[in-house]
C-alpha cells in the first residue's frame, strides 16, 4: 500500500536563483525523509532565471522534476509574488510518471499523446489523477489541450491543472521537465497507486447587466454581441478598454455551460481589437451562447473561495489530505490585490494545520466543478477561477515543520534587504491597483444602477400597458372567461368544461329588427349603444355576467334565481328610463322582453386549438331563451320566468301565472310565470 507524503518550501531570493534552488530543495530534504519513489513539483515567478533555479534544486534533490512559470504563487506559508515553491510528493511505492510533449502549438494531439504515454510508461500502472502544465494561453485556447487530454486519459483519471504564466507580461511562459526548461509544451504529471483525489472548483462571480447572445465568436474570439461589436457591449461597463488589468476585471458567464444552471464557467478578456471591436478571452464562447458579464468584489470572490473550501471538507468526510494542490487564477489576484492572501488562508481553513500546500496563479485553470458528483465529474477549461485538489491515500503522514538552518548574519540580511525591497515596491503597486480598481467598481456601480433604473421604467412602461390591455380585455371578455384565463396562467388552454348550476337570463326587444331595416347603420349602433350601456350596468350591478351580446339581444349568467329576477325588473326600469329621457322616438318606441330559467349548465372553453370561446351551453340555456321568445305574450313587465325561478325568487317579486306552456325539444309542459312587479322591502322592525 502506498503512503504518499509531501513537504513544501519557498524562496523569494530572485536576485541568485541558483542559491534559491539549493534553498528550498534542502529545506523540504530536511522536512521529509525521501521514500523509493519521489517527484517535485516546481512553480516560479518568471523573474527568476529558471534555469539557474533549475539547477541550483537538482544539485541539491535528486528527484524527477516538473513544474512551470507562473502569474503569482502561494503555499501553506502564505501567497508570494515573485517566489520559488517546491514540493516534494514521496512514497514507498511507484505512483508517479512524468510526461513532456513539444510543439504544442504546432500539433496539439501529437503533444500530449507524447506527454501522456511517456508519463504512463515511467508510472506502470493505471493513474487516478493528471496534473497538466500546458503552454496554450498565448497562442490558442485550452480547450483543445483539454479535449485531447481527456480522449488521450479517459474517464477514470481525474484531471487538473494550470495554463502557466509570465507574471502579466503576455510574452512567453515557461514548462519545467527534468533538468530541462522548454516553450510550447506540455508537462503531465500521472499519479496512481492508492491516491485518491478530491477536486473542487468555484469562482464567487456575480452575473451584472443584462444577458446577451454571442451573435459572432471564432473560437476565443468575440466579434459580436447581441448583433453588435463584442467591445461595445464590454464599454457600457468598462471605462478603460484599453487598460489589461481593468478589462480582465469584466469576465463572461456562459450561462449555458452547465448541465444545471447552478455554476457558471467563466471566460475573461485579455485583449480586444481597436479596427474589429472583437474581444479575445481565456476560452472558446460558442457561437449562439447566451453569456452575461460578471463582476465580483473582494468578498465574492473570497465567498468563492470559502464555497470551495468548505465542499472540499465536505467531500473529504473526516479524510486527512496527505497535500493541496490549488490552480486559481490571475484576473482573480488582479481584483483581490492585496487581498490575496486571505484567499490563500482561505483555501487551507477547515484543513489540519501545516498541510502542504502549493499551487500558482495561471491564465486558465482545468479540473471538474465536483470530482465527487456525477453531474459535475466532468473537466472543464475555466477563467477566473480556483480549483482545489486534495490528494488522499489511506494514511496520510504529515511532514513535520523545516528547522531552520544557521547562515552567515551579513548575507541573510543582506537577503532579506532585498526582499523587504522588492516587497514595498510590489505594496506600492498594489495600492495603485486598489485606488483604481476602487473608482472602477464606484463607476461601475452607478452604471448598473443606470442600467437598473431604466429597466424598471421600461418595466413599468410594460406593465402600464397590460393594465391597458387587461382594462381593454374586460370590456370585450365575459367576467367567466377571464376566470379561466387566470387560472391556467400562460399554460395551455384545456377545451371542455365543468357542470355547474346557474340562472340564465335572455333580453331581447321587440320590432328591433324591422327598425334597423329602415335606420342607416351608424344610427342603429348609436341607438343599441345607449340600450346596451344602460342594460349592461344594470347586470353588473346585480353580479351578473354578459356571456354574450347577440344583436340586440343579451345573454347573462347569474349564480341564483334571486339576482336574475331582480336584474331583470331593473332592466325594465331602467329602459323605461331611458325612454322618458330622450328626444329620439326610435327610443322612445323601444320595447324589452325577458326569459329566465335556472338549472344545470356546461361552463368552459369551446371551440378549437385555434381559437377558443368560453360560454355555458346545454338544456337550461336553450329553455331560457325559448321563455324569452314567448315573453312577448305578457301583460304586465314582460319577463317570463321558469316555475322553478319563481319559488326560487318568490321573495323578490309578485307573479302571474301564464300558464304550462309547450315548448319546441320539451316533452313535458312547463310552467311559465310572468313577473308583475318587484316586491316592496319589508318595513323595518
Amino acid at each position: 500500500m502506498s503512503y504518499l507524503r509531501a513537504a513544501t518550501a519557498t524562496s523569494e531570493d530572485v536576485h541568485d536563483a541558483h542559491v534559491a534552488g539549493q534553498e528550498i530543495a534542502e529545506r523540504v530534504r530536511a522536512s521529509l525523509p525521501l521514500a523509493k519513489h519521489s517527484v517535485g513539483i516546481l512553480f516560479a515567478s518568471i523573474r527568476f532565471d529558471v534555469d539557474a533555479l533549475v539547477r541550483g534544486v537538482l544539485s541539491r534533490l535528486d528527484v524527477p522534476l516538473i513544474g512551470c512559470t507562473t502569474h503569482s504563487e502561494g503555499s501553506e506559508e502564505g501567497y508570494f509574488e515573485d517566489s520559488a515553491v517546491l514540493m516534494l510528493l514521496t512514497s514507498d511505492e511507484p505512483c508517479f510518471g512524468l510526461g513532456l510533449g513539444e510543439h504544442l502549438s504546432t500539433d496539439v494531439d501529437v503533444a500530449v499523446a507524447t506527454a501522456c504515454e511517456s508519463a504512463s510508461r515511467m508510472l506502470g500502472g493505471p493513474a487516478k489523477v493528471a496534473v497538466a502544465l500546458p503552454d496554450a494561453a498565448l497562442t490558442f485556447t485550452g480547450e483543445s489541450v483539454l479535449a485531447s487530454l481527456s480522449q488521450k486519459l479517459g474517464p477514470g483519471v481525474t484531471l487538473v491543472g494550470g495554463l502557466p504564466g509570465d507574471g502579466g507580461q503576455l510574452k512567453q511562459t515557461f514548462q519545467v521537465f527534468g533538468g530541462r526548461v522548454v516553450s510550447d509544451a506540455i508537462a503531465v504529471l500521472l499519479i496512481g497507486g492508492d491516491v485518491e483525489p478530491v477536486v473542487v472548483t468555484r469562482s464567487g462571480w456575480l452575473p451584472i447587466g443584462q444577458k446577451a447572445i454571442a451573435t459572432k465568436t471564432s473560437g476565443a474570439t468575440v466579434l459580436e454581441i447581441n448583433g453588435q461589436p463584442a467591445i461595445a457591449y464590454l464599454r457600457r461597463y468598462v471605462s478603460d478598454v484599453d487598460d489589461p488589468s481593468m478589462l480582465a476585471m469584466y469576465p463572461l458567464a456562459l450561462l449555458d455551460a452547465t448541465e444545471d444552471g447552478k455554476y457558471f464557467v467563466i471566460r475573461a478578456p485579455f485583449s480586444h481589437d481597436k479596427k474589429t471591436g472583437s474581444v479575445t478571452y481565456g476560452g472558446t464562447i460558442p457561437e449562439g451562447a447566451s453569456v452575461q458579464l460578471v463582476k465580483g468584489t473582494r468578498d465574492d470572490i473570497i465567498a468563492g473561495a470559502r464555497d470551495a473550501a468548505e465542499t472540499l471538507v465536505t467531500r473529504l468526510a473526516g479524510r486527512e489530505p496527505s497535500c493541496l494542490l490549488f490552480f486559481s487564477c490571475a484576473g482573480r489576484k488582479l481584483m483581490l490585490g492585496l487581498d490575496t492572501k486571505r484567499e490563500i488562508a482561505t483555501m487551507l481553513s477547515g484543513l489540519k494545520a501545516h498541510l502542504p500546500m502549493a499551487g500558482f496563479y495561471s491564465y486558465g485553470e482545468i479540473g471538474p466543478l465536483d470530482s465527487t458528483q456525477e453531474a459535475y465529474k466532468s473537466t472543464r477549461f475555466h477563467n477566473t477561477t480556483i480549483v482545489l485538489c486534495a490528494l488522499t491515500t489511506p494514511s496520510a503522514l504529515a511532514a513535520p515543520g523545516p528547522e531552520s538552518t544557521p547562515v552567515a548574519a551579513t548575507a541573510e540580511m543582506s537577503k532579506q534587504e532585498r526582499i523587504l525591497t522588492r516587497k514595498v515596491e510590489q505594496l506600492q503597486r498594489k495600492l495603485e491597483q486598489i485606488d483604481k480598481v476602487a473608482s472602477e467598481n464606484e463607476r461601475v456601480s452607478s452604471n448598473v444602477y443606470r442600467e437598473l433604473d431604466a429597466l424598471s421604467r421600461q418595466l413599468g412602461a410594460e406593465k402600464e400597458k397590460v393594465s391597458a390591455l387587461l382594462r381593454i380585455l374586460e370590456k370585450y371578455v365575459p367576467q367567466g372567461a377571464r376566470d379561466e384565463l387566470e387560472r391556467y396562467r400562460g399554460g395551455p388552454i384545456a377545451l371542455g368544461g365543468t357542470r355547474v348550476r346557474r340562472a340564465i337570463l335572455f333580453s331581447d326587444l321587440r320590432g328591433f329588427t324591422s327598425m334597423s331595416e329602415r335606420l342607416a347603420p351608424d344610427a342603429v349602433v348609436a341607438l343599441l349603444n345607449v340600450y346596451l350601456k344602460a342594460m349592461t350596468s344594470v347586470i353588473l350591478a346585480h353580479s351578473g355576467d354578459i356571456n354574450e351580446y347577440i344583436g340586440d339581444a343579451i345573454l347573462a349568467v347569474f349564480r341564483d334565481s334571486r339576482q336574475a329576477v331582480a336584474a331583470a325588473t331593473a332592466m325594465q326600469d331602467a329602459l323605461d328610463t331611458v325612454r322618458r329621457e330622450t328626444d329620439n322616438e326610435d327610443l322612445r318606441a323601444l320595447r324589452m322582453g325577458i326569459g329566465i330559467h335556472i338549472g344545470d349548465v356546461v361552463e368552459g372553453n369551446i371551440g378549437t386549438a385555434d381559437r377558443v370561446k368560453f360560454s355555458v351551453v346545454g338544456d337550461t340555456v336553450n329553455l331560457a331563451a325559448r321563455i324569452q321568445d314567448r315573453s312577448r305574450e305578457g301583460k304586465h313587465t314582460c319577463v317570463f320566468v321558469s316555475a322553478t325561478v319563481q319559488g326560487e325568487a318568490e321573495a323578490e317579486a309578485e307573479y302571474a301565472l301564464v300558464g304550462d306552456l309547450t315548448f319546441k325539444g320539451k316533452v313535458d309542459p312547463v310552467r311559465v310565470f310572468e313577473v308583475v312587479r318587484p316586491k316592496a322591502p319589508a318595513p323595518a322592525g
